[in-house]
């Protein structure tokens, strides 16, 4: 979902997981009820592009795009 989500947006993507002030800054924000809803909704709005169907939908795309040309 990383290369999905947009950061400050949907949540936090760390760049580095032992970097504490990133982290702290990022539990921070998620104190604030506000943001909180906001992200809630626009991760609630990335349901479809996350489904299962999506997701085969892709792989097929992707199958097809690499199949050899049955035409000739």
């Amino acid at each position: 979902a990383c290369e999905i989500m947009r950061d400050g947006e949907h949540g936090f993507v760390l760049s580095d997981t032992s970097n504490i002030d990133q982290i702290a800054g990022s539990m921070k924000r998620l104190m604030d009820m506000t943001f909180r809803q906001k992200s809630a909704a626009a991760c609630l709005n990335l349901r479809a592009r996350l489904s299962f169907d999506e997701h085969v939908r892709n792989l097929e795309q992707i199958y097809q795009s690499i199949q050899p040309n049955q035409g000739g």
